[in-house]
């Protein structure tokens, strides 16, 4: 059994890292922190909503330019890339698969801290952070189910069968995995009907 991830830091300090019994209950308390915080600040709900939206959009945002650039651009070893290399070798392995604490907490904050410094306003940042827990949250378990679970819905089963499409057939094409907005955006989309008809003709 490996005692180490790539580049050698221990298994047992990475699995704390991306443990889900630490990571949700952190996460909940930062959300209800946010929604309380929000709820004070006296932003309306209009405003409040929409920038709530434009946090969660900017997670996935970030999964796929993060997953197209990075994971699956940068070719050096480089310990998050070999972690994604990982991944695609044991897509069922849950060590492999979530985003380690840190990573996330230096991601999510990063971004709020430059809405504040965009935007000059408290109550806008913590409207943008709100959306931002939650899009990671809902980023974390869509990548989850995908792996683990039956999809139950049709929503469900399209998110499965475009990512599977990255991870079995084409891992050139197909990089969001919450949503598959950005990849039509950028080209870089192929449903998996298409692809199933490519490797037919030997495509």
């Amino acid at each position: 059994m490996t005692t180490k991830t790539p580049l050698g830091v221990p298994v047992g300090l990475y699995r704390v890292a991306v443990s889900p019994w630490l990571i949700c209950p952190l996460y909940l308390v930062v959300l209800a922190w946010l929604l309380v915080s929000l709820w004070r600040s006296g932003l309306s709900w209009g405003r409040g909503g929409a920038l709530v939206v434009l946090g969660a959009m900017l997670v996935t945002f970030l999964e796929y330019l993060l997953h197209r650039f990075l994971l699956h651009g940068v070719r050096a070893r480089v310990f998050f890339v070999e972690i994604h290399r990982r991944h695609h070798a044991f897509p069922n392995e849950l060590l492999y698969a979530a985003v380690p604490l840190p990573t996330s907490l230096l991601l999510l904050g990063a971004s709020a801290a430059a809405v504040y410094g965009v935007s000059g306003s408290r109550e806008a940042s913590l409207a943008v952070a709100l959306g931002l827990v939650v899009g990671y949250l809902f980023h974390e378990l869509t990548h989850y189910r995908i792996h683990h679970a039956k999809p139950r819905t049709v929503i469900g089963r399209w998110l499965t069968d475009n990512h599977l499409l990255h991870h079995h057939r084409d891992p050139r094409h197909n990089y969001g995995f919450s949503t598959s907005l950005w990849d039509h955006v950028l080209r870089s989309y192929r449903a998996p009907g298409e692809a199933a008809q490519a490797k037919r003709h030997g495509r």
